[in-house]
């Protein structure tokens, strides 16, 4: 029964979400994924230097380009010995004009 009410939310946020958002047009995903409503993200850094990883995300967003960063968390948990390297995600509709971004300001991504 609680599968059910689970796929009946996300059967609403799709007809819901989506077209509100631009549906595809705005990158986001119609597909059968478990949040299907959220934008596709693809890695477009991956550095041990928490210095990159700042400089990086102070680019993108004086350029209106939204990213995350991922593994925050398990760089704390290995006592910030910087053996995990941190990873800066951006939509995939936004990687191409990222990558641009970051490699005119001398950082070197991982595409």
């Amino acid at each position: 029964m609680a599968g059910q009410n689970v796929q009946r939310l996300c059967r609403d946020l799709i007809q819901t979400v989506i077209p509100l958002a631009g549906g595809a047009a705005a990158g986001l995903s119609t597909s059968g994924a478990a949040c299907p409503y959220l934008p596709v993200m693809k890695q477009l850094l991956r550095s041990t230097d928490p210095t990159v990883i700042a400089f990086a995300r102070a680019l993108l967003q004086g350029e209106d380009i939204d990213c995350f960063e991922m593994d925050v968390n398990m760089s704390v948990l290995e006592g910030s010995i910087g053996i995990f390297p941190r990873r800066l995600m951006v939509r995939d509709a936004d990687l191409a004009a990222a990558r641009v971004v970051l490699n005119d300001n001398g950082i070197d991504t991982d595409g």
